[in-house]
């Protein structure tokens, strides 16, 4: 059973990011429920990470909220073209 099929088993207690690598550095992944916050500097990538894991989960059927405060929504989505997520499809 592959890491993305865990993800969607109803009795998981953790989430993976999707991330590939990323997922590595936990041992199970996030818990259910837990808050996580992304900190760092101006380019640092925390937007791209934000983005990846929101298109990740939302192109397997979840709901996903992003929320941001300093780029508009047509910024981000652009963002997401750059790295081919589609952003149009998975708002569907």
């Amino acid at each position: 059973m592959t890491e993305t099929m865990k993800l969607h088993e109803p009795d998981s207690k953790f989430i993976k990011t999707g991330v590939p690598g990323f997922d590595d550095l936990f041992e199970h992944g996030i818990p259910k429920g837990a808050s996580v916050i992304i900190a760092g500097g101006t380019g640092s990538g925390k937007t791209n990470l934000c983005l990846q894991i929101l298109a990740h989960h939302a192109s397997r059927g979840k709901k996903c909220y992003f929320m941001g405060f300093e780029e508009s929504e047509e910024h981000l989505m652009d963002h997401m073209k750059d790295f081919s997520w589609e952003p149009e499809k998975l708002i569907q």
